[in-house]
């Protein structure tokens, strides 16, 4: 993928170079977008805010919360990042969930995310919602926790 002033890529399910596979629509990138997207996946799973997304990308040229949250809000859009709603925080997206709604375990003590795929998840919750006679308007599934590595690292400190 050619990094020019503005790249498009056509989210038809297939896998970018080195991402993840995208929504069904069409996107189109910027530099920066693409600096915000690297950056996020540069994290090795840990969620980034806004503000520590403009301190790592300053030398990019990328001073301002607002430019960060419109590259995020675009990349949120087309399927390639996603918000953690706990914490205000955000990683790239690596898988695709088509029409399933991403679950993420977050690590209490790392502070790690780790993105799920878990098939029909969002549809037990609006079966349960439905028997309650509520309708659901947004969802946010996230599991917190300690992950694996910090659990067996705790059992090694004992």
């Amino acid at each position: 993928m050619s990094r020019e002033k503005s790249s498009h890529l056509k989210g038809t399910g297939a896998t970018a170079p080195g991402g993840p596979k995208m929504a069904s629509t069409d996107i189109r990138l910027s530099e920066k977008d693409h600096a915000v997207l690297d950056e996020l996946n540069g994290s090795m799973g840990v969620p980034l805010s806004a503000y520590d997304l403009v301190k790592r990308l300053s030398g990019a040229g990328i001073r301002y919360p607002v430019t960060v949250y419109r590259s995020l809000d675009k990349l949120i859009a087309g399927g390639l990042a996603h918000r953690i709603e706990s914490s205000n925080a955000f990683v790239a997206c690596s898988g695709c969930h088509a029409n399933d709604q991403p679950l993420f375990a977050l690590c209490r003590t790392c502070g790690s995310a780790t993105e799920v795929q878990m098939r029909n998840a969002a549809k037990l919750f609006e079966a349960a919602a439905s028997k309650l006679g509520f309708h659901i308007t947004d969802m946010n599934l996230e599991l917190k926790g300690v992950c694996a590595a910090c659990a067996a690292s705790n059992e090694q400190d004992r």
